[in-house]
């Protein structure tokens, strides 16, 4: 499933979401954090925004830009254009058209975040009043790939500033930047339904809150099932059982079996 949608209409930013573009991109309480060592890449005028690389002028999944660093790269990546535009376009309603991205996307225009999605699926977003100016106009996009290929991607007539009478300025001339080396996961949104916690908890742990329990079934994501992951799991599936309340004894055999079953299915098959 895919989602995209805009978190800031009109010019509203949600403490929810200010608090969240604060963390994903370094700044959090007024204070710069190791997210971007200092650097600002969704800045305009004389704030630091890194060193940018010019990106292939057909966007693909990075990992198909033919860059040894990016071959097998998950993780986030940052995206800049800059477009012109006259007088009379900046006064136009309008919104950011940005074509397929893969996963997870921050979206800022001038400096100011105006919309987040997830999921592989196209991006448009709408630019609050104002915003928009005559003359050179910044975007800057962060990415983040979980898994698999990743990044912006798609035609390239599909990335543009669209005006309510029907015009189009493309968007062209991308660059891209990886963040400094070293960081650790980025925080995920409460709402996302991948790993947002607040989603999994409401939807599988809260309902079985009044109900008995007779037998417990371990079921071992597509996105863990290494054979590292079944050691891990051996203990964590105990642990997790018996600390429940009341506690549910299951005899060491058991847990044992289930552990060989999900280490046998890990090897890889000759």
């Amino acid at each position: 499933m895919t989602r995209s949608w805009t978190c800031w209409p009109n010019t509203t930013v949600t403490p929810a979401v200010r608090r969240l573009i604060g963390v994903r991109s370094g700044r959090s309480g007024g204070r710069e954090q190791p997210a971007t060592r200092g650097l600002q890449p969704w800045a305009v005028g004389r704030t630091p925004t890194g060193e940018w690389k010019p990106a292939p002028a057909e966007l693909t999944q990075w990992e198909n830009w033919g860059i040894a660093e990016l071959a097998e790269y998950d993780g986030m990546m940052w995206y800049r254009a800059r477009v012109k535009l006259s007088t009379a376009q900046a006064k136009q309603a309008a919104s950011v058209s940005l074509g397929v991205i893969d996963d997870v996307d921050l979206v800022w225009v001038n400096g100011q975040p105006i919309g987040s999605g997830e999921g592989e699926g196209e991006r448009v977003y709408r630019v609050p009043a104002k915003l928009l100016k005559a003359g050179e106009n910044v975007i800057a996009v962060n990415v983040f790939d979980m898994w698999g290929s990743g990044g912006m991607h798609g035609r390239s007539d599909a990335r543009g500033i669209r005006f309510d009478d029907g015009s189009v300025a493309p968007l062209s001339g991308w660059e891209y930047q990886l963040p400094p080396a070293g960081l650790s996961s980025m925080p995920r949104a409460p709402w996302e339904p991948y790993a947002g916690i607040n989603i999994l908890y409401n939807a599988m742990i809260a309902p079985l809150r009044n109900y008995g329990l007779r037998g417990v079934a371990w079921y071992q994501g597509e996105a863990n099932a290494g054979l590292d992951d079944a050691k891990h799991y051996q203990v964590a599936a105990a642990d997790a059982v018996h600390g429940l309340a009341p506690p549910v004894r299951l005899s060491a055999a058991v847990l044992r079996g289930a552990a060989r079953e999900l280490e046998s299915r890990s090897r890889p098959r000759r």
